[in-house]
C-alpha cells in the first residue's frame, strides 16, 4: 500500500488505499481483501483499492489460494485540516513600563479560531530561535519579536508575533550634605584632613567617582550608604575640586565643589 499517509490539507477528506502484490498470480483469480482499522475488520471487499476518511492504522490482508501464510501490509493515515494560525498583535508593554510581562499563553484562542486550542501543541521562541521556557511570564526589555509554532499531530505552522516595549528610564535624584566645618580646609603636608563624610539622599542607591582626582594620599570611597573623603595629603597645593569631580550614581550624576589648601 506504500508509505504512510499524513495529509495537512483542508481541501482533501479521504485517501484511496491500493493493495499490489510484489509477486502478483500468474493466474488471475479472484481475490477477497479484508480491511482492519486500528486492529478491527473494518470491510471486506473484492476490490484491491479502498476509499478511506478515518484516520489510524489501516491493515489489509489477502487470502491467496495455495499461498501462505495470508499476506498483509498496513500503514497509518492522519488526515487533518490543517493548521490555523490567525495574525495577532502587535502587542505593547504600558507605557514607560521598561520590562513588561507578556501571557504568551492568553492568545491561543485568538490564534485557533475558531478551533479549540485544546487540540493544539504551542511552542513559543524567542529572537535567537531559543525556546521560552515560561511562556506565561515573557518579560522583554526592548522591542522583539516572537516565533510560534502550532502542532496538531504530524502537522503543524509557524510565524511571527511583534511586542513593543515603550520603555521610559525612571529618572534619579541626588542631594549631598556634609559638615559645613570640612568643605573648606587649610591643612599642612602630611597632616591628615578631617574626613569629608558626604551622606548622599535622593534616590541614590550607589555613589562611584567617575572623574576628577584628590590631592595624592586623599582617597574617596562610598560604604555603608555615605561617600567618605579622607587621607593624608603628600602634594603641595591648592586644590580646587571642581574639575569637575563627577559622582555617579544609578541613572544620573550630580557635581561636587571642594576647596582645599595645603600649606
Amino acid at each position: 500500500m506504500g508509505p504512510d499517509r499524513f495529509i495537512c490539507n483542508g481541501s482533501v477528506t479521504s485517501v484511496n488505499l491500493n493493495a499490489q502484490f510484489y509477486s502478483p498470480p500468474i493466474t488471475p483469480i479472484a481475490l477477497t481483501y479484508n480491511w482492519y482499522l486500528n486492529g478491527t475488520l473494518f470491510t471486506t471487499t473484492s476490490a484491491s483499492t479502498l476509499n478511506v476518511t478515518l484516520n489510524g492504522i489501516w491493515r489489509v490482508e489477502v487470502n491467496r489460494p495455495s499461498c501462505t501464510p495470508i499476506e498483509y501490509d498496513e500503514l497509518e493515515v492522519n488526515i487533518s485540516s490543517g493548521v490555523p494560525f490567525n495574525p495577532i498583535g502587535p502587542f505593547s508593554g504600558a507605557a514607560g513600563d521598561c520590562n513588561p510581562s507578556f501571557d504568551l499563553t492568553s492568545y491561543q484562542s485568538a490564534l485557533v479560531s475558531p478551533s479549540s486550542p485544546s487540540i493544539f501543541t504551542f511552542i513559543y521562541y524567542d529572537e535567537n530561535g531559543d525556546v521560552i521556557a515560561d511562556p506565561t511570564n515573557f518579560s522583554p526589555t526592548a522591542t522583539t519579536f516572537i516565533g510560534i509554532q502550532i502542532v496538531n499531530g504530524d502537522c503543524d505552522t509557524f510565524d511571527t508575533v511583534d511586542f513593543i516595549v515603550d520603555c521610559i528610564p525612571s529618572t534619579c535624584s541626588l542631594t549631598l550634605t556634609s559638615a559645613a566645618a570640612t568643605t573648606t580646609q587649610s591643612v599642612c603636608l602630611n597632616q591628615a584632613i578631617n574626613d569629608i563624610v558626604y551622606t548622599p539622599g535622593g534616590s541614590a542607591t550607589g555613589v562611584v567617582l567617575a572623574t576628577g582626582s584628590f590631592p595624592t594620599g586623599v582617597t574617596g570611597s562610598f560604604a555603608s550608604g555615605v561617600f567618605t573623603i579622607t587621607g593624608t595629603p603628600t602634594q603641595l597645593g591648592t586644590f580646587k575640586i571642581a574639575n569637575p569631580l563627577i559622582l555617579s550614581f544609578s541613572l544620573n550624576t550630580a557635581l561636587l565643589s571642594l576647596l582645599i589648601t595645603f600649606i
